[in-house]
Parts: structure tokens; sequence; C-alpha cells
């Protein structure tokens, strides 16, 4: 699988890094085909993977340079452009089956949206976009989870098994510890 370098934008404080995917498509040929190109590199009717690094969220702009245009929402705000889930199927229609993604309202000609990728595991999300002439792209999002915790910057979790462990552990060092001191 063929994959297209993000462009990398260093955080604020206390934000994630943006992974930024720019992605030019147009139809053409016969039959009309869709072609693609992403952050300046040509992947033809080959579509790339979209790595989206760990403790990174992932920014999609989708410009349509010639061929068919992307469906407007429809009533309700309803999502037609493009449809996303997660796991190894593709989605079945369009709309936004997963909790990471939020879509900006798309244009004729434009199409945004934001992967949060803040599942603790790597994970890959399957989307398909759609368009007017009924035709559709379908790459893949290879996302590669999130939260990196250091132990000094911010909260530790545990299970509770771990949780009992540490106190056993705590335990028993504080009689070791009442024992040498005693003496």
């Amino acid at each position: 699988m063929t994959t297209c370098s993000p462009t990398l934008t260093p955080p604020p404080p206390s934000t994630p890094t943006t992974a930024t995917f720019t992605i030019g498509l147009s139809q053409s040929g016969q039959p009309l085909q869709w072609h693609m190109t992403c952050n300046g590199t040509d992947f033809g009717t080959t579509y790339p993977e979209f790595p989206v690094p760990k403790d990174t969220q992932g920014v999609f702009n989708f410009t349509i340079a010639q061929g068919a245009n992307f469906p407007l929402n429809g009533p309700g705000n309803k999502i037609n452009a493009v449809g996303i889930v997660g796991g190894a199927a593709k989605p079945p229609q369009a709309g936004n089956g997963s909790g990471l993604i939020s879509v900006s309202p798309p244009t004729a000609t434009t199409l945004s949206f934001t992967d949060s990728n803040t599942t603790k595991a790597a994970n890959k999300l399957n989307y398909v976009l759609y368009f007017t002439d009924g035709s559709k792209v379908d790459p893949i999002i290879d996302n590669g989870g999130c939260c990196t915790r250091s132990f000094w910057s911010s909260p530790v979790e545990f299970t509770g098994a771990q949780f009992a462990g540490l106190l056993v552990i705590a335990f028993v060092l504080g009689l070791v510890a009442m024992r040498i001191f005693r003496r």
C-alpha cells in the first residue's frame, strides 16, 4: 500500500500536533476515473493510505480540480459527500459512523474533515467519497492512536488489578521499613 506523507505542524501548548493532507482530485480518461494528488505527490488512480501519526490529529482537505462535484449536505445537515466507519469494512452509505471525525459542510468542489485520532490503540478508518455522478473514491486513514502519557505531565491510569498490586507492594515495603528502623 502506498502512503501519502502528511505535512506536520507543531502544536501550540496543550494542543495536538496536526497532520495535514491536501488532496487534489481530478476525473479523466475513458472510462472516467478519479486521479489523486496528495501534498504534491501524484498517485494517479492508486489511492494512498493516509497515516495519522500517534498523538496527532489529521486534517483532510479535498479539492476537486476537474470532474463531478461533491453532493451538498441534505436536510438536517445530513452528510452526503463522505461515508466513514472504523474497521475493515467500507461504509455502506454516506454519513459519519465514527466518533473520531468531524466533517465541515462541503461546497461543490471542496470537502474538509478532521480526524481527532483519540482512540488509544492504532486503528484504521475506512471512508468513501461520494460524487454527484455516482462515482466513489475509497482510500483508508491509518490512525496511530493517541494518549502517550508521561508520569510527570498528566494523570496516570491504572486498572483495578494494577492498583491493588501497587497497594500490596507499598504495604510490604512499609512492613520491611518498620522492621529495619525498629532495630
